[in-house]
């Protein structure tokens, strides 16, 4: 089965890759269809960039052995607004679509096997491979991740005081107006969760939304809900669930993408480590209120304080 954590960034998605990586049922690989992009470039976790990683050239040669090549596997990303209205448009005959599905599940199949795990994680979160997944491969499931915008904000509000860990289009949005690229950064909280819940709509039963929130606070009880939801071993997601609230090292597979905590020599669920307490200025906090309020509200957000 291929799992796909759907959402904004900045969501967590990272943490919860690992964690959900440490069962023997998932192999998480980080954002897979991103990762695979920059396969020129990308590191892997182990430190090896993929060209050098035993784990990932294993990858490319079962694949090309398979008979789909390598540059297709790394080219499936869709983009932004253009790509999703591309993939919208497609339909399910889309000759192109279909083609990407196999490909993903091809990929599926030879990760999985060299882990010797029945399922695979891909954090990738974008919601046009997202609707690819749902549209055209009825084995995946998709885990809609969703955090409080206030505290993405904190982390968007940080970057770019402090001008780091932006891409080269951000910093240049940022540079020439820094209020407009928070407002669109909220704005986009919104939007992209607006298209989680249309997709989770068109697809029932095949999309659980799960608030990073609570599974901070409660991780068993968010864990067991995944497992229920996706039908998976309970028993070893209750052990699980203990290895995050006692905070033991987690191991971190063969991932690529994601946040950089993915590189450290040891990681623990622990998503409260690195954040920064920033108190945002008011206009940001009223612009927050007014573009993300009614999705705050349907997952339970306050507008005074965070969380439920």
């Amino acid at each position: 089965m291929y799992f796909y954590v759907m959402g904004r960034g900045r969501s967590g998605s990272t943490i919860l890759d690992i964690l959900l990586g440490n069962s023997s049922q998932i192999e998480s690989v980080g954002e897979l269809v991103f990762g695979l992009t920059r396969a020129d470039r990308e590191q892997c976790s182990c430190g090896q960039s993929l060209a050098n990683c035993a784990f990932w050239s294993r990858v490319r040669r079962d694949l090309e052995a398979q008979g789909f090549g390598w540059d297709e596997a790394c080219s499936m990303l869709d983009r932004g607004a253009v790509g999703l209205w591309r993939v919208w448009r497609s339909g399910r005959t889309d000759s192109t679509m279909v083609r990407r599905a196999e490909t993903t599940r091809a990929l599926t199949r030879v990760i999985t096997t060299i882990a010797g795990k029945p399922h695979l994680l891909d954090s990738g979160k974008g919601p046009a491979h997202g609707l690819v997944l749902l549209r055209h491969l009825p084995e995946a499931r998709v885990i809609h991740l969703v955090r409080d915008p206030r505290a993405m904000l904190q982390s968007m509000y940080w970057r770019v005081r402090t001008r780091s860990h932006l891409n080269s289009r951000q910093l240049l949005v940022a540079k020439f107006s820094a209020p407009l690229f928070l407002a669109w950064s909220a704005l986009d909280w919104s939007v992209v969760n607006m298209l989680c819940e249309l997709m989770a709509r068109t697809y029932p039963g095949r999309t659980l939304r799960v608030r990073f929130e609570d599974l901070c606070a409660q991780p068993s009880t968010e864990l067991e809900r995944i497992g229920r939801a996706f039908g998976l071993e309970l028993a070893e997601l209750t052990s699980l669930s203990e290895k995050a609230t006692q905070r033991v090292p987690l191991e971190v597979g063969h991932n690529i993408g994601g946040n950089h905590l993915r590189h450290g020599e040891v990681v623990r669920f622990d998503p409260d480590g690195g954040r920064r307490e920033i108190s945002l200025p008011r206009w940001l906090s009223f612009v927050i209120t007014v573009l993300c309020g009614p999705l705050m509200l349907r997952y339970g957000y306050r507008f005074r304080g965070s969380g439920a």
